[in-house]
């Protein structure tokens, strides 16, 4: 498999590692334009679905809508294990697919309805911590002994389970529906309030741009360069599950007061990073290091993101804010992975590369110092 068809498999947000989607084409018969078919198809089932999701969850609640993404997960990942031919695999992904855009905005939304506002960064940090160790531990159910169909049925297994369970929760009371309070409850936006959270979702979505880049370029970078006492495998393992370290250390910087500000200047060290990455790739331990800091960081900054969504949206409409917080960073990040896919097709050298991402990195940076402008502005007028 070719470094480009490595970096298009990799660069799917769908916790799943590049070896499963090649080990799935191999014996499936498909080509790098299936599996690049296949990472097309799930963002944009996971894209389509997510809105959707959320404005269900604010209607029916987000604990009987996590209970549909768990059936649904369970039905693709059990389609995916029996797939006969590649075109069935692909279907069988994008209803994988499906059920990834439910996720999100009704787990978030469960979290920020019923955790209390002091604990809610923390919580969201939990929550992403869980989904990163998840991400770093799926390569052994998708091992070459086991092999991807084996974890696709156990994943099937999983998912069935978690919404039969998630359904007696709710039957006995020990799980509440989630059910957001009327609009009326809450107090009316306004313009200026409606701008700052404009401005921070287009700010997620530059960093989110960063991170698609990141997540296909930085195994392949491994590869190629020195290689330590570990394998390049092992090191790609362990700067995920730094970002898994990162995500509880989000949590516990989520805190309300100068949220806005960690935000900012946490986003300000991301091209930083980029840019020492680019002139260090010919040292032995740097280019790992640096790799590993960028996650840490970027990880970081997701339950402060979540935190803030929060801070600007009313309860009435949390998850449908999750929801556009996701198609938004989506629509933004999408060509990441491509841009890497392109550049080192057309022989980009890996030091140019990080230097272009951390080019990049300078547009989000004043975007979270203009969002720091904005709702400063928005305090100052409320409080005159």
């Amino acid at each position: 498999m070719t470094s480009v068809g490595h970096a298009l498999c990799h660069g799917t947000k769908v916790a799943l590692p590049v070896m499963t989607l090649t080990r799935a084409a191999d014996e499936l018969n498909g080509s790098l334009e299936f599996m690049g078919a296949c990472v097309t198809v799930f963002a944009w089932c996971m894209a389509a679905s997510s809105v959707p999701a959320g404005l269900l969850a604010d209607r029916i609640g987000t604990s009987r809508t996590l209970a549909i993404y768990f059936l649904f997960a369970g039905v693709g990942a059990a389609l995916c294990a029996w797939a006969p031919d590649a075109w069935s695999f692909l279907f069988a992904y994008g209803v994988l697919g499906l059920s990834a855009g439910v996720f999100h905005p009704a787990g978030l939304g469960l979290l920020s309805l019923s955790v209390p506002g002091a604990e809610l960064g923390r919580a969201m940090g939990t929550f992403g911590v869980v989904g990163s160790v998840g991400m770093a531990a799926t390569p052994l159910i998708m091992s070459a002994e086991f092999g991807w169909r084996y974890g696709f049925g156990l994943m099937a297994a999983l998912g069935i389970a978690g919404a039969l369970a998630t359904v007696w929760m709710i039957r006995a009371g020990l799980l509440l529906p989630g059910v957001p309070p009327p609009e009326g409850a809450v107090k009316a936006h306004t313009p200026a309030r409606r701008r700052v959270l404009l401005i921070l979702l287009v700010a997620m979505g530059g960093q989110a741009f960063l991170l698609e880049g990141f997540m296909p370029l930085y195994p392949l970078t491994l590869d190629a360069g020195p290689q330590l006492f570990v394998k390049a495998s092992t090191m790609s393992a362990a700067i995920l599950l730094l970002g898994a370290l990162g995500q509880w250390v989000g949590g516990r910087l989520s805190r309300e007061h100068f949220l806005a500000e960690r935000y900012a200047l946490l986003m300000l060290f991301l091209p930083l990073v980029l840019f020492g990455l680019s002139t260090s790739l010919a040292e032995p331990a740097w280019p790992f290091m640096l790799m590993g800091s960028f996650a840490f960081l970027a990880f970081i900054l997701q339950p402060i993101e979540n935190r803030l969504l929060a801070t600007y949206t009313s309860k009435a409409r949390r998850s449908s804010a999750y929801a556009l917080k996701f198609v938004v960073a989506l629509a933004i990040s999408a060509p990441g992975a491509m841009v890497v896919t392109q550049l080192l097709g057309d022989g980009w050298g890996f030091a140019s590369v990080w230097r272009v991402f951390a080019l990049v990195g300078i547009v989000p940076v004043m975007l979270a110092v203009w969002f720091l402008r904005a709702q400063q502005a928005a305090v100052r007028a409320r409080v005159g």
